[in-house]
């Protein structure tokens, strides 16, 4: 995927900026909504920038001259295609890296306080944005979070913000799969920490329904879907994994995932163990962890 300054004259563009602004309309009344239309991200303070896999639009982010030190993130969005496939974070990095270049200190957003808005809040906080109060033109609202980002220099991003934002969170980023799993028990689908991402045990489950298959390989497939998407959030792949724990309640099974497992890690060749141990759900048939170290 690539990311080029944008001119908002494609049609891809317009039709997702237009989905962007329907998504909204449900979510608060028009006075607590801030999403730039078309006229607005056009305003010369705003400068725009799309993320393309090939020809096709992945998403797209904005970011807005406050004051000499000080710029606002807008228009964050993603394609549905695209959802938890790290293209959001790719953005949010390169707004922040670009934000710092351009010598701002502070970087700002607003988003919705309510529970559609929440992964949005989770991403941001990931990358070490806090809550603060309303800022430039915006008013106190209970439909509203605001939130900031202090201490940019030059050449700051995911892993190259000041030590003051590495101490709150930057260099340990969240992941998050949408699953409800991870808000009940408290935990993430992935850390990213430095260089190293850790996946948590991932089982078939296609957490965009929360369904699972009966059959073990088609549980294999999907576990090694779910974790390639958060390794793909994390700015990583498969080929970066280096460890991986297979945990099945009948090991005699294990045999039936072979072929899979050569078909994804056949080149790779990492590190393994298969553990047979009863698992949380008797509806799982196969669990597996990894731990992937990105290459420099």
């Amino acid at each position: 995927m690539h990311i080029r300054k944008e001119n908002l004259e494609g049609a891809q563009v317009q039709a997702l900026l237009r989905e962007h602004l329907a998504s909204m309309e449900h979510t608060a009344p028009p006075e607590s909504r801030h999403a730039l239309d078309l006229s607005g991200l056009r305003d010369p303070a705003v400068t725009f920038w799309s993320i393309w896999d090939g020809e096709t639009l992945a998403g797209f982010g904005a970011l807005k001259h406050l004051t000499a030190e000080h710029a606002e993130i807008k228009s964050m969005r993603t394609a549905a295609p695209y959802l938890r496939r790290g293209v959001a974070s790719r953005m949010l990095d390169h707004l922040i890296t670009e934000a710092a270049n351009r010598g701002y200190t502070r970087i700002s957003l607003e988003t919705g306080s309510m529970a559609f808005f929440e992964p949005a809040r989770r991403l941001y906080e990931s990358f070490g944005f806090v809550q603060c109060q309303p800022f430039a033109n915006y008013r106190p609202d209970p439909n509203s979070t605001f939130m900031t980002l202090d201490g940019l220099s030059p050449n700051s991003g995911v892993t190259r913000i000041n030590q003051k934002s590495r101490s709150s969170c930057m260099t340990r980023q969240l992941i998050s799969s949408g699953s409800t799993f991870e808000q009940e028990i408290g935990y993430s689908r992935a850390v990213v920490d430095g260089n190293w991402i850790f996946v948590s045990g991932t089982t078939g489950f296609d957490y965009s329904t929360m369904t699972i298959s009966d059959s073990l390989t088609e549980q294999t497939e999907q576990c090694l879907r779910n974790i390639e998407a958060a390794l793909h959030q994390a700015g990583s792949s498969l080929k970066d994994v280096v460890r991986v724990t297979y945990v099945l309640p009948n090991g005699a099974d294990f045999p039936q995932c072979w072929p899979i497992l050569r078909q994804y890690f056949g080149e790779v060749r990492p590190a393994a163990m298969m553990i047979s141990a009863g698992l949380a759900d008797p509806r799982m048939r196969i669990e597996m962890e990894v731990t992937a170290l990105k290459q420099s």
